[in-house]
């Protein structure tokens, strides 16, 4: 299988993306965006 290669921009980017969420808890959200359904848990 080849190796694809994955520039170092865009791996920046996605730890970027990942990392500006962290510890952000989203406590009103009353439906699924995806599915409509009614969200469960803590």
């Amino acid at each position: 299988m080849r190796t694809v290669q994955i520039p170092s921009m865009l791996k920046d980017l996605v730890s970027s993306a990942i990392l500006s969420a962290d510890g952000i808890t989203f406590t009103r959200l009353d439906a699924c965006p995806y599915c409509g359904g009614p969200v469960k848990g803590a």
